[in-house]
């Protein structure tokens, strides 16, 4: 019995590779043997527990396993022909393409309590009007602003180029969308956020380019057979849904 669940539990690799010693090859058919040994005894003890079918782990794993077997394993098997893969690279660009760019000047204020809305605004202002006028005026402003008590901070993130995703994660996504709007370029933007006031101004700016169908084909690919995946797996469950010997509850399928 322990030569026969070896043999079913030990994937041949023989193929292409060198024999293990015959020491390393006992020791992995014992650990082979004692793994489905504890599996054996946890999977009694289940049973002896009342873990059947209808327990939600064993129906996910049932389930995991039907969709591995009829969708999953049969789309990444099956090749991508040429075509097919020029085609759907030809109908998403904007999936194989590299996202714009900018680069720009950022400022974050935080302002004391004990200042009024007024002073606020006017401060806003000021540093507003010398980032378009330029670096030394900004400079100068936001020198005002650390004598007036306010906390002024510099983010780092921009002194390089950024994809607008790459902004959104460092501050938020409002701040990335004012960044990478047509409007930054022509003049500062104000954002409010939970960690300040966001005063920003694009400088540079790169539009987005199309990657190479060639460079890009393995990701091509990957998209065609999860669309090849998703449509087998809807095909699957109305299949399955028109079986008569199939309950689903009235209201809960819809084809």
């Amino acid at each position: 019995e322990a030569d026969r669940l070896a043999e079913e539990l030990i994937p041949d690799e023989s193929a292409g590779s060198p024999p293990l010693p015959a020491e390393a090859q006992a020791a992995r058919r014992e650990e082979a043997i004692r793994a489905w040994v504890c599996e054996e005894l946890l999977y009694q003890e289940g049973l002896r527990r009342g873990v059947h079918l209808d327990d939600p782990v064993v129906r996910r794993r049932v389930a995991d396993r039907v969709y591995e077997e009829d969708v999953a394993s049969l789309s990444v098997a099956e090749p991508v022909g040429a075509e097919e893969a020029r085609a759907w690279y030809d109908r998403r660009p904007e999936d194989f393409a590299r996202p714009s760019e900018v680069k720009g000047i950022h400022v974050v204020l935080q302002f004391p309590g004990r200042m009024s809305a007024p002073e606020r605004s006017a401060r806003v202002a000021a540093v507003r009007e010398a980032m378009d006028e330029g670096t030394l005026g900004l400079e100068a402003a936001l020198t005002q602003c650390e004598l007036d008590g306010l906390d002024v901070r510099v983010p780092a993130a921009l002194d390089r180029s950024q994809t607008e995703e790459q902004v959104a994660r460092a501050f938020s996504r409002r701040v990335a969308k004012a960044y990478f709007s047509e409007e930054s370029s022509r003049h500062a933007i104000v954002v409010e956020a939970e960690d300040g006031v966001h005063v920003l101004r694009a400088t540079q700016r790169t539009v987005a380019t199309p990657i190479p169908f060639d460079e890009c084909r393995p990701q091509v690919e990957d998209g065609v057979r999860r669309a090849r995946s998703e449509e087998r797996y809807q095909r699957l469950l109305r299949d399955l849904a028109a079986r008569p010997e199939v309950e689903v509850p009235s209201g809960l399928w819809n084809d």
